[in-house]
């Protein structure tokens, strides 16, 4: 009889608490630890771990296959290659997204009307920040936030124009 590590309940896993899961369970496509599990599907290799804090969420990312054989053999630890993991998505967050083209035409031109989006969409894309477990990252990248931060300057200058002849326009009726 095969033990169950894990029960499903309402479309959500949740730990089987009679049962420990240790590294001893393991075949030849599959070995289990302390709230992770990983194997093999043809020459895709994967690792399931727990993120939530009472094993309540798991999460699935694909690894290369000298990995798998170095986790296998004891050579490798599960958190070193979490670790690894967390350094590339670091890496990959410092970079930011580019802006998209939509976003920077209605910013631009709403720039231009001198209207408080505009204000507003060059804000967003200078200073929104992302925080992630690996720490806050700008959301934009470099390039994004530089066109941004002309763009709000111009914006700046617009809207300031439109309350200036506006309220003039208001005084001299």
């Amino acid at each position: 009889m095969k033990k169950e590590f894990f029960d499903i309940r309402d479309g959500k896993i949740y730990p089987n608490l009679k049962e420990k899961l240790d590294f001893n369970e393991s075949s030849e496509n599959e070995f289990i630890g302390d709230y992770w599990r990983v194997w093999r599907e043809g020459e895709k290799y994967f690792l399931e771990h727990d993120i939530g804090h009472f094993a309540s969420s798991f999460v699935t990312t694909e690894i290369e296959k000298n990995e798998y054989e170095e986790l296998k053999s004891g050579y490798l630890k599960v958190d070193d290659i979490l670790y690894k993991q967390s350094q590339e998505r670091a890496e990959k967050l410092k970079q930011g997204k580019p802006a998209s083209r939509t976003l920077l035409f209605f910013g631009w031109l709403f720039s231009v009307l001198g209207g408080l989006i505009g204000l507003g969409i060059a804000w967003s894309i200078c200073f929104m920040k992302e925080k992630t477990p690996e720490g806050e990252f700008f959301t934009y990248d470099e390039k994004s936030r530089g066109i941004a931060k002309s763009m709000f300057v111009l914006a700046c200058v617009m809207t300031g124009l439109v309350f200036i002849f506006g309220f003039s326009n208001i005084l001299s009726r």
